[in-house]
């Protein structure tokens, strides 16, 4: 009887034991339900999305946050501000392009990352040799309602030997 005991009290034991090892060892897989779209890949819960893309499964274009159409003003040179329009669309999942209505130039961004644009002239601009251009758009997401944004687009170019510097600034509302 008392071997019995014995040997039952140790089976017991074992298959508690082993049942707490395997039990406590079993760890859920933090990307088993996460599904990153757009080529992103799950690293501990998280998805890691590729140029072009955001939001906590990739689901988003990064790009379409900066589009829009946005009024305000030019200044070129030393001239008065003149009233203006810009616009800003997509051209691909990671490029915009903008102008301004009073100007010509239509300046490409390619965009790094979450918010930044590495802006370039657009390869159908003739005529010109370009400086320095660039591309700023920032959100103002204030929490009462102002869901507003802002352009700067600034350039910098020489036509037949004329240099000539242009910045627009203006805004828009996102509904």
């Amino acid at each position: 009887m008392k071997l019995g005991k014995l040997i039952l009290t140790t089976v017991l034991s074992f298959l508690g034991i082993a049942s707490t090892i395997v039990y406590t060892s079993c760890n859920d897989d933090p990307c088993y339900e996460l599904k990153c779209r757009n080529g992103g890949t799950c690293a501990n819960g998280y998805c890691n999305c590729p140029n072009g893309y955001e939001g906590g499964q990739c689901e988003n274009i990064t790009a379409k946050k900066y589009l829009g159409k946005f009024y305000g003003v030019t200044k070129l040179n030393n001239d008065p501000v003149v009233i203006d329009s810009a616009v800003v669309e997509l051209v691909n999942n990671t490029t915009i392009s903008a102008h301004a209505f009073t100007q010509r130039d239509v300046i490409n961004g390619t965009i790094k990352g979450l918010d930044e644009i590495i802006a370039s002239p657009d390869a159908k601009n003739t005529g010109a040799v370009y400086g320095a251009v660039s591309i700023e758009v920032e959100n103002n997401w204030d929490g009462r309602g102002d869901n507003s944004r802002k352009l700067i687009l600034y350039v910098e170019k020489t036509v037949d030997n004329q240099k000539y510097v242009y910045t627009f600034t203006g805004q828009t509302r996102i509904d």
